[in-house]
């Protein structure tokens, strides 16, 4: 991936001296060693995505049809590594509906949706897959909707 850093604009830890919405990534970890391109906020660049993330809210229905809500601290310790993946995010609450087509069961749900802007190569891809696997054992879901929208522009 490339990183699209204006001069000077790091702090002595290494991180964007500007913790906006946009700007450059720091090394994610050894198992993804890239940085990600967040570019800079009204540069008209059109080589970005958005990753959007739907995490859970409540934990899926028991035995009896009841629903737990998540606990804070997992969606602490998720939001923490998506602080250490990425200079900014943009994230709100949702509600929405799916049918298991395996059982045709029909379910509402709530989710924090999570956006973050940036370039994403095939070895990024990579990266998402197995996170988003540890976040699947971590909301103990049988899916965390995650996805990449097609190329932006800022205006």
């Amino acid at each position: 991936m490339r990183v699209a850093r204006k001069p000077g604009s790091q702090s002595a830890n290494g991180r964007s001296a500007l913790s906006g919405l946009h700007g450059t990534l720091t090394r994610v970890s050894s198992e993804h060693p890239h940085r990600f391109n967040n570019g800079r906020c009204g540069n008209g660049q059109s080589h970005l995505q958005t990753l959007v993330i739907h995490l859970p809210l409540y934990f899926n229905p028991d035995g009896d049809g009841r629903v737990k809500p998540v606990e804070p601290a997992l969606l602490d310790e998720t939001l923490e590594e998506i602080r250490s993946y990425f200079t900014g995010y943009t994230s709100y609450r949702t509600k929405g509906w799916f049918r298991d087509e395996e059982t045709g069961e029909e379910f509402s749900d709530e989710t924090m949706r999570i956006e973050i802007d940036a370039e994403f190569n095939n070895s990024d891809r990579v990266f998402l897959r197995r996170w988003k696997q540890r976040l699947e054992a971590r909301f103990a879901q049988r899916c965390i909707y995650m996805k990449i929208l097609p190329w932006v522009e800022w205006i």
